[in-house]
């Protein structure tokens, strides 16, 4: 057996094929251990999220750490029924579904200015009768190309 392999490894193209065949799976096992954040202990983590906001806005107890200026909604989507022609997704045809949302201004600071600046973000939960859920987030930033019809300066 023993022979064999090694006969196999002095035709040309032998180690190559060799390395092909081990280095791939170490590349993916490598590839698999980033991603799960194995290899990096110190990545960011829900824990160093929340912190990091607290150390920027400060601490505002009884408030989100983000989006801690907000007012929330609730209300009824009403499908007119033309969607329904492209999708068959019940939402678009001729329903009333319950919606709760939520406008937010971006940052933890509660009592902050509504700055023409700021970014805004809305949020909103459509809950069809058939029982699914339709969830958005929707976020304009000032840095948008298309905010208004003055010049944008890129970041």
């Amino acid at each position: 057996m023993m022979g064999l392999i090694r006969d196999r490894l002095a035709e040309k193209g032998g180690w190559p094929r060799l390395a092909v065949v081990c280095g791939t799976p170490a590349v993916l096992a490598l590839a698999f251990g980033l991603a799960a954040g194995w290899l990096t202990p110190g990545r960011l983590t829900a824990g160093t999220f929340m912190r990091t906001f607290r150390l920027v806005d400060g601490p505002h107890p009884g408030f989100r750490r983000n989006h801690a200026k907000g007012l929330c909604v609730t209300g009824w989507f009403e499908g007119s029924g033309a969607g329904a022609a492209l999708s068959r997704a019940p939402l678009f045809g001729r329903v009333r579904s319950p919606v709760v949302g939520r406008f937010a201004l971006a940052g933890g600071m509660p009592f902050q200015d509504d700055e023409p600046n700021t970014v805004r973000s809305l949020a909103l939960r459509i809950m069809p009768a058939h029982g699914g859920e339709w969830r958005m987030g929707i976020n304009d930033i000032p840095v948008f190309v298309v905010v208004s019809t003055r010049r944008v300066t890129p970041c």
